[in-house]
């Protein structure tokens, strides 16, 4: 998967780059993005780190979080997560997925058209028999699309996530296996 680029009906979804930093740092500094997420501001130099995470994500296990472009207008709509969970020691190697969408962009379609995409490269790709979304109980929208895409959660899964603000808690995990997928995607 390294430096593959991928194309939904509306989007291109492709590794991260350098001439990306700016639309990241934008991104990474939007109240309205970054609200149920680590935290709401980020320094040029903690996008700088964050942009390096995701490539060396990339390098080490051949896959990880990537740029996902509207082919329309060709601009950076947001950030599609593929990678091993960090910051939660029970879910350890885990693979997450998930995405930021910046707020002009809400309400298109767009996460779900996302997470096809990235159910579609783990499953039939990447071979992972599992994939987890975690989730702040207060982010209602993204639990509904979580819910439209058939990922599943039960309460006793619910976490108090150590490394995320103490108002964002508790989180939700919600999961989808290969079988699960592979009987959606054959009906």
């Amino acid at each position: 998967m390294t430096n593959t680029t991928y194309e939904t009906s509306r989007l291109i979804i492709r590794p991260w780059n350098i001439d990306d930093f700016e639309d990241l740092h934008t991104l990474g500094n939007s109240a309205d993005v970054m609200k149920y997420l680590d935290k709401s501001q980020y320094t040029r130099e903690e996008t700088m780190h964050v942009m390096n995470d995701y490539q060396d994500h990339m390098v080490l296990h051949g896959f990880g979080p990537m740029a996902c472009i509207e082919k329309k207008s060709n601009v950076l709509i947001g950030a599609a997560a593929l990678r091993y969970l960090k910051g939660v020691p029970h879910l350890i190697n885990k693979v997450e997925i998930g995405w930021r969408i910046s707020a002009n962009y809400w309400g298109k379609g767009y996460a779900g058209e996302i997470s096809q995409k990235l159910f579609e490269i783990s499953f039939l790709e990447l071979n992972f028999d599992e994939v987890v979304a975690i989730v702040s109980e207060h982010n209602n929208k993204s639990i509904r699309v979580l819910d439209k895409l058939g990922m599943t959660t039960i309460l006793k899964n619910n976490f108090i996530h150590p490394a995320r603000r103490f108002e964002l808690n508790p989180y939700k995990l919600y999961t989808l296996t290969k079988d699960e997928y592979l009987t959606k995607i054959t009906k």
